[in-house]
């Protein structure tokens, strides 16, 4: 059973060893979320990465694509120099940054949640030297993410603050192609609206961020309900044209109360779906059931 790529408990290391390390398995062909992926289809894996940015702003990662400019914000996998304009690539001034990456094998139209705990939150926290905010982003090969907050201590910013609960993430296909990620909007309505102080709301070049928190001051003790769930579903088509199912399997999940539902064991989740697959970052490995080979 294959499981993370590299651990965020090791998240105190250096970016640049965590980055080392990923770059060395990559060199494997193994667990790489900068390989460019296959055609899709049901039940394979498929790898997908995290990148964690603390003190970084949803501005300081750029568009995936400036409609002006056509160039694409900053990807953990480019090797060029793009959108920074430093004289170095996306990939070592993110490092430089002290942008933390992540690998994970999700299985193909599968809804999948993976988990944060909060101690590593705190750990990334504790890098921040500019803005209070910790921000991320989803990718694979040249396909990014925008980026949204995770956590904010900044209210200028970011409105509401706190420890974010949950994010939801759509891997779009075309006929079995990766086209792009897209956030599900989970709205701030199960923590009394955008007004209240437990929500954050930011922008960025698509869509606007509406996410419930919970406040700092409540999470000083409280180490399971401040953790961070990510779930990650798939839409579109597979390489034959079948439709992918688990996005609407997503949108059942959020008809119940966000914070009831993500704020609980993500095994919870699963019984109610009556399949899916849950991983937690640092601990347990995302289950891969398939025979088939990761995309």
């Amino acid at each position: 059973m294959p499981g993370p790529l590299l651990s965020l408990s090791k998240v105190l290391l250096t970016s640049s060893v965590l980055f080392q390390a990923l770059r060395s398995i990559a060199a494997t062909g193994k667990y790489d979320p900068c390989s460019t992926p296959g055609p899709a289809s049901r039940g394979n894996g498929f790898y997908m990465g995290i990148a964690y940015w603390p003190g970084g702003r949803i501005v300081d990662w750029g568009a995936t694509l400036n409609s002006t400019t056509n160039v694409a914000g900053l990807n953990p996998c480019s090797s060029t120099n793009n959108y920074n304009k430093t004289g170095i690539s996306d990939r070592a001034y993110l490092i430089e940054q002290g942008v933390v990456f992540q690998a994970y094998e999700l299985k193909i139209d599968t809804l999948q949640s993976l988990k944060l705990n909060k101690t590593l939150v705190d750990a990334l926290i504790a890098e921040i030297s500019t803005e209070e905010v910790i921000s991320a982003v989803v990718f694979r090969a040249g396909y990014r993410s925008e980026p949204r907050y995770i956590w904010s201590a900044d209210t200028g910013l970011t409105h509401g603050s706190g420890y974010v609960s949950t994010l939801a993430i759509n891997a779009v296909f075309t006929r079995g192609a990766l086209t792009s990620f897209i956030w599900d909007d989970l709205t701030c309505n199960s923590c009394s609206g955008v007004l209240s102080p437990t929500c954050i709301v930011a922008t960025s070049a698509i869509g606007t961020q509406h996410s419930c928190t919970l406040l700092t001051a409540t999470c000083a003790t409280n180490t399971t309900d401040c953790s961070f769930y990510m779930y990650a579903a798939f839409s579109g088509s597979d390489r034959y044209g079948s439709t992918f199912s688990s996005n609407f399997q997503l949108t059942r999940v959020n008809q119940y109360s966000i914070t009831s539902v993500y704020d609980k064991t993500t095994a919870s989740v699963s019984t109610l779906l009556q399949e899916g697959a849950t991983g937690v970052i640092g601990s347990t490995p995302v289950s891969d059931s398939t025979g088939g080979s990761a995309s």
